[in-house]
């Protein structure tokens, strides 16, 4: 009887989760940094790249 109780938890938990994960939409998005930008110099003008 306590087997059946753990498996109907889980079941239960299993199908809320899953509709939680599928109620949100996923945005992901990539930021990137330079931390140590370019150097140029042309005709005596600094250039930051």
């Amino acid at each position: 009887m306590k087997k059946d109780s753990f498996q109907k938890k889980l079941a239960a938990y299993i199908v809320m989760s899953e509709a939680f994960l599928l109620a949100h939409p996923v945005d992901a998005q990539i930021m990137y940094t330079d931390v140590n930008p370019d150097l140029i110099i042309h005709n005596s003008y600094f250039i930051w790249i």
